[in-house]
């Protein structure tokens, strides 16, 4: 649509800009497209998932709640990768937001410590490469399909009818813990 384009699911669905003049239909017809690119690719889907609202009236309502469902996918990621893959090692991309690098960025740290030596204890992530990896969403069809997942799982988690049966079509490939707290 234009140079620096970024695709938002939500956005797309909702008729907001860039995609305000796409029809309804229109807009169905691209996130199933979306959908059937992910069920095809065979991608295996991580997410961490936190209730903000629930979370402000626990003992950790002060916990930065990025932070939480970043540390509960890493460990979803994790236990894949030993469960499926124990000799390979992977890469986490994740988009440049600005308010949200930090964050991650010392989640990561504190699970993935950089290598310092052949014997060095690389942290809670064994399957990791040693740095987390900051994209730009418009340079990257893979954080944007990730994006699709992040809307398809959100409106599961709040009974938005509307978007289940594409929901359902990629669920086999969804791994999440359970939604904190």
């Amino acid at each position: 649509m234009r140079a620096g384009f970024e695709f938002h699911a939500s956005d797309l669905w909702n008729g907001r800009p860039p995609f305000d003049k796409v029809r309804r239909e229109q807009a169905q017809t691209i996130t199933e497209q979306c959908v059937w690119i992910i069920q095809s690719l065979g991608l295996e889907i991580f997410a961490g998932i936190v209730d903000k609202k629930k979370l402000s009236g626990t003992i950790y309502a002060t916990a930065n709640p990025i932070d939480m469902a970043f540390r509960l996918c890493m460990e979803q990621i994790e236990g894949w990768m030993a469960a499926h893959a124990p000799s390979e090692i992977s890469v986490i991309i994740f988009d440049d937001a600005k308010e949200t690098k930090n964050a991650i960025k010392s989640a990561f740290r504190s699970y993935r410590r950089k290598v310092r030596s052949a014997d060095h204890n690389r942290g809670k992530l064994r399957h990791v490469v040693d740095d987390i990896f900051f994209g730009d969403s418009s340079d990257s069809v893979g954080i944007q399909i990730a994006d699709v997942c992040a809307f398809l799982i959100d409106r599961h988690i709040r009974g938005k009818e509307d978007t289940e049966y594409l929901y359902k079509r990629v669920c086999s490939q969804i791994h999440a813990s359970q939604v904190f707290p």
